[in-house]
């Protein structure tokens, strides 16, 4: 009888002290699809950071700045778009291989402008134009570390509170099908409590 407790406290054992897989959601995987992440790249005498200029132009800068905050977005199964998120603009490589911002219009062919990761054993990553088969490259550099941002983030629409405070100040028409004014080309956050006379 003794035995039987012993072997039966035995198998039951592994099992009560087990702890649990922490991490394991199948939703986690879910958890970074839009990353805001600064693409870095060096050599022996260099280090630059991949820039995306309102006026289209992709550069190198030495540091990080406003213009180094990409977000890096999944738009399908192995595909990639990089948008600058200052510029609004998203990073496309034409047949030659040049890189440049385009606005994200009917008319922009996302075929060059997404990218297929291929992330590499040393952390670097490279981004192959998914359309041409050209990799992203920066000053003949085109391996990049996904750096994180550690600057602070404007975004466009407080920079345009800033210039233009009054427009948030306005009257919210709620007889209106569309009284927060969502229906427009350019959209800002209002909610009704932040203009409540009090």
């Amino acid at each position: 009888m003794f035995e039987f407790a012993v072997v039966s406290l035995l198998l039951h054992l592994p099992l009560s002290l087990s702890l649990p897989i922490y991490d394991s959601s199948p939703l986690l995987a879910f958890d970074d699809q839009v990353r805001q992440i600064h693409l870095y790249t060096e050599s022996k005498h260099r280090s630059l950071f991949l820039a995306i200029y309102p006026n289209g132009t992709v550069t190198e800068e030495p540091t990080q700045t406003e213009h180094t905050l990409l977000e890096l977005k999944a738009i399908k199964p192995g595909e990639t778009v990089i948008l600058g998120v200052m510029s609004l603009l998203y990073l496309c490589v034409d047949s030659s291989g040049q890189l440049t911002g385009l606005e994200p219009t009917l008319k922009t062919n996302t075929a060059d402008c997404s990218f297929t990761e291929l992330l590499l054993p040393d952390g670097y990553t490279y981004f192959i134009s998914a359309h041409y088969r050209l990799p992203v490259t920066l000053l003949s550099y085109s391996h990049f570390l996904k750096l994180r941002n550690t600057l602070p983030i404007e975004t466009k629409a407080a920079a345009d509170e800033q210039q233009n405070p009054d427009w948030f100040k306005g009257e919210v028409d709620l007889d209106s099908d569309d009284p927060f004014g969502l229906r427009q080309a350019v959209q800002y956050p209002r909610s009704p409590f932040f203009h409540m006379d009090r």
